[in-house]
C-alpha cells in the first residue's frame, strides 16, 4: 500500500523511504519492508472492524434485567455493618439507637422515624440500602456473570448447516463479548438495576456511598 505525501512547496512526491522524487519522472517507490514496530494501515483496519462492528451493536440495545433478584447480585458484596448504619445516621440526620440492621446481605437496614412522635408512641418507620463504590463494582461483577450466563444458555449446543454439525459456542470470541456487556453494564447502570430490582427509591451520594429508600 502505497503511502503519499505531497509537498507544495516542492511539487515532489514523498514516500516513506524517502523525500526528493520529482513528480516528473512518473514513479514512485514503494517500500521494500516494512520498519520494525510499525503497523501498517491496513492491518490496522483489519483489527478494528470486529471492535466497530461491537461499538455499533451497542447503540441498538438498552439493557433488560428480567428474572433478576437482590440476592443473587449481592452474592460474595460483603456484608453490611455499623460502618454503614453511622452513613445513614448522618444522611438521616437520626441518631444510632433508631436504626435496625435487617438484611446484612442486600444491605437493607430499618430506619425508626421519630419526627412524627418524640414520644416514642407508634412510631413509623421506613427501609433503606446502602452500598459504597466497591461494593456496586462487586455486584456489576455479579450482574455481568449472569448477563453472559444467560446469553451461553440461549445458545443451541449444536447447528446443522447444508449438513455440517457445527457447535456455535465455538465460534464466539468471548473476550468481545464480555466487552459488550462490559459497555452496557456501567458503574451508574447497575446503580439503576439495583434501583429496579429493590423497587426502592435511589436519594443519592454521600462520600463513597450511595442511599436508596422505600420512604414515600
Amino acid at each position: 500500500m502505497k503511502i503519499l505525501k505531497f509537498n507544495e512547496q516542492q511539487s515532489q512526491v514523498q514516500t516513506p523511504q524517502g523525500q526528493g522524487q520529482s513528480q516528473s519522472q512518473g514513479q514512485v517507490q514503494t517500500p521494500q519492508s516494512q520498519p520494525q514496530g510499525q503497523v501498517q494501515p491496513f492491518q490496522v483496519q483489519a483489527q478494528s472492524q470486529n471492535l466497530s462492528a461491537i461499538k455499533s451493536d451497542i447503540k441498538t440495545y438498552k439493557v433488560n434485567t428480567p428474572g433478576l433478584k437482590l440476592d443473587e447480585i449481592t452474592n460474595d458484596v460483603s456484608y453490611a455493618s455499623n460502618i454503614h448504619k453511622k452513613v445513614l445516621v448522618t444522611y438521616f440526620k437520626t441518631n444510632i439507637q433508631y436504626i435496625d440492621l435487617l438484611d446484612k446481605k442486600k444491605h437493607i437496614f430499618k430506619i425508626n422515624d421519630i419526627t412524627g412522635d418524640i414520644m416514642n408512641n407508634n412510631r413509623a418507620f421506613f427501609n433503606a440500602m446502602i452500598f459504597d463504590d466497591n461494593e456496586i463494582k462487586s455486584v456489576r461483577d455479579n450482574v455481568l456473570y449472569y448477563a453472559m450466563g444467560d446469553f451461553y444458555a440461549g445458545l443451541p449446543d449444536m447447528l446443522n448447516v447444508f449438513g455440517i454439525e457445527m457447535k456455535p459456542l465455538s465460534y464466539i470470541d468471548k473476550e468481545e463479548l464480555k466487552y459488550v456487556f462490559e459497555q452496557h453494564i456501567s458503574f451508574d447502570e447497575t446503580v439503576n438495576i439495583m434501583t429496579n430490582i429493590s423497587k426502592f427509591k435511589y436519594l443519592g451520594k454521600i462520600q463513597e456511598f450511595h442511599v436508596w429508600t422505600d420512604k414515600k
